[in-house]
């Protein structure tokens, strides 16, 4: 995608599948669990390359890997939790938000 090997957008792959699997380690089978990673991994190159075409300041990746991510992460719950449900998945996100935002 940018014509060399990236260092940075690999490292922030990697903890950006850690941090959307971590919603919930419990449930998933082993490739669930891979899947999902995967997809956090891909999803954290999208939302740095956005928020840098937004000129949203964020030189760490921080708000992509742990925010964007962790949005994602909470709702791949769904996947594999017949218990959880998009309502209070909703609910727990807004009360997150409210937490890290309201301090």
């Amino acid at each position: 995608m940018f014509g060399k090997a990236d260092l940075t957008m690999a490292l922030n792959g990697a903890l950006a599948g850690l941090v959307a699997i971590t919603a919930e380690p419990a449930d998933p089978t082993p490739l669930l669990a891979t899947l999902i990673g995967a997809a956090g991994g891909t999803i954290v190159v999208v939302s740095i390359i956005t928020l840098d075409k937004l000129k949203i300041d964020d030189p760490v990746g921080a708000i992509s890997v742990h925010g964007t991510v962790g949005i994602f992460g909470i709702f791949a719950v769904l996947l594999s939790d017949p218990d959880a449900t998009f309502v209070g998945q909703l609910v727990g996100m807004l009360v997150i938000f409210g937490w890290v935002f309201g301090r």
